[in-house]
């Protein structure tokens, strides 16, 4: 089926099937690291500079509570609501969530659990955010390359919508239900995804979005242990979790 109807088929092509009857040729030239079409491509988008700044490190932590039964039950407590949010995908609540984990451990090993689960909070929504971003900065007319191969005409955007055509057809996507091609593409119009710090924002986004499956969660527990020099987090103990304690819920 067509990669846009079924947004799991593809992580990042390389090659697309040819363009529809009726849609211009690929252009000569590939598109620039910042997914602007060449500079003769007319209306085409270009980005604008957008610098953003890098995921917050995680806080410094208070002084650890004493590590009584009582406490040590709150930070199981705080870890479990943590995790569970981002299970749930609950992107409004699962920082200040993993943040207040961080703050009731008690004990070494709740402490690194906290810690892991805030900077999976912290990148994934680092990274959701820029392509928010760059969907709201959109203006109906923009066409912008999904691939070197594939481009969508913007209809209509805002933060939470996207409705593109390509050929004759137009697609409707919120959000969370990009296909993931789509939304590395809008990405790099706003984070730095050359950086260590920018591939891992997408791999635990990718992770734990609506549309990841355990093919993809397996993919991007690679791409983390590959990594060495991500601002603020350790991505082979995000890899751990991803691996060993991540089960996506159904509830919404």
């Amino acid at each position: 089926g067509n990669f846009l109807s079924n947004p799991g088929a593809m992580r990042d092509p390389t090659t697309m099937p040819g363009l529809p009857a009726g849609m211009p040729s690929p252009p000569d030239t590939a598109p620039t690291p910042d997914m602007g079409m060449p500079s003769d491509a007319g209306d085409n988008m270009q980005p604008p500079p957008a610098p953003e700044p890098s995921p917050t490190t995680t806080p410094s932590p208070a002084a650890r509570p004493e590590a009584t039964e009582e406490n040590i039950s709150a930070g199981d407590t705080a870890i479990a609501a943590a995790e569970a949010s981002i299970r749930q995908r609950d992107w409004s609540k699962m920082k200040s969530l993993a943040e207040t984990a961080e703050k009731v451990a008690a004990t070494d090993e709740q402490v690194a659990r906290a810690e892991t689960l805030y900077q999976i909070a912290d990148l994934g929504t680092y990274y959701r955010g820029g392509v928010s971003r760059a969907m709201a900065d959109l203006t109906a007319g923009n066409e912008f390359n999904v691939t070197d191969a594939i481009s969508l005409l913007v209809v209509e955007a805002r933060a939470e919508q996207l409705i593109a055509r390509r050929g004759a057809r137009n697609y409707t996507y919120t959000l969370d239900d990009l296909p993931f091609v789509v939304s590395k593409a809008l990405a790099k119009f706003q984070l730095p995804m050359e950086s260590e710090t920018g591939q891992a924002a997408q791999a635990v986004y990718e992770s734990i979005a609506t549309k990841s499956t355990p093919e993809i969660r397996a993919d991007s527990a690679g791409i983390l242990r590959s990594l060495q020099n991500v601002e603020g987090a350790d991505p082979q103990r995000i890899a751990d979790w991803i691996e060993t304690r991540y089960t996506p819920s159904t509830t919404q």
